[in-house]
């Protein structure tokens, strides 16, 4: 597949009052929304086949793992200690044994699912780092989406009523979240079967958790730092859908509203 880089726009999300609230950085925030993506397909078209695919794995009880991947997974794969504002601490990926936790995991997305990391305009140094280290390593980026579309994906509302009646997972530590007002947001939505699953804040980037479901999740979201990928691939045998939702769980508990990140804004 041949790429490009373009700036991204979608139907129905408006990125302006995004633009607006960080206008000092205007430049940084426009570059930040222009994405690789392929040659001769249209940004909306792409969009379309990936939100059609994810609610048809969704119907169809599929195995689908969605990882995003940015700024803190590009420093933890480059091998440097990382620690993120959600609660991760000393994450390294040249811990004993965690390499090779990651790979497995990295491999078994790659082949099942969709890697969805943000290659834009800001990160080149970092995303080319990233890609050359899975490359490396026998995964060179096929099945791919932007990272943007999981956003996008999270408040649509097609996806969003494909949730009616599903048994839906919450796989995250709730320590700097409000399990109340994320639960409120989603049963708005028409989402009343709901499991949750608590994970530690750190250490899951080692390995250090433990799901404790009591019935197979339709849909699993995931907020687990750098550690989202091993979750996603021990969610093989607990669920279909496995979604990175990370940051949207602040916007459903209301610590931040759907201007803050791009994509979050549907209208």
């Amino acid at each position: 597949m041949s790429m490009e880089f373009r700036f991204l726009e979608l139907q129905h999300y408006d990125n302006g009052p995004h633009f607006e609230r960080f206008n000092k950085v205007a430049e940084a925030r426009r570059r930040e929304a222009t994405l690789l993506l392929p040659k001769g397909v249209s940004s909306q078209e792409f969009f379309d086949t990936f939100l059609k695919g994810v609610i048809a794995a969704l119907e169809q009880r599929r195995y689908l793992p969605i990882a995003r991947f940015c700024d803190g997974e590009y420093s933890f794969y480059s091998g440097r200690v990382t620690n993120t504002c959600w609660g991760e601490s000393q994450s390294s990926l040249h811990a004993p044994g965690v390499e090779k936790l990651h790979l497995e995991a990295l491999r078994l997305i790659a082949q099942e699912g969709l890697i969805c990391p943000n290659l834009n305009l800001m990160y080149l140094g970092l995303q080319s780092d990233f890609l050359e280290y899975l490359s490396q390593r026998g995964m060179p980026l096929k099945n791919y989406a932007p990272f943007y579309f999981v956003y996008a994906l999270l408040v649509n509302p097609l996806f969003l009523g494909s949730l009616r009646g599903r048994n839906v997972a919450l796989v995250t530590s709730f320590t700097n979240k409000s399990l109340p007002r994320i639960l409120t947001v989603l049963q708005a939505h028409g989402v009343g079967n709901i499991e949750v699953c608590e994970i530690p804040s750190s250490g899951v980037a080692h390995g250090e958790f433990t799901l404790n479901l009591a019935r197979k999740a339709d849909v699993a979201f995931v907020g687990a730092g750098t550690g989202a990928p091993l979750v996603l691939a021990a969610l093989r045998r607990h669920a279909s859908l496995a979604i990175d939702a990370g940051f949207v769980y602040h916007l459903w508990d209301g610590t931040f509203d759907r201007y803050e990140r791009l994509f979050l804004n549907y209208v």
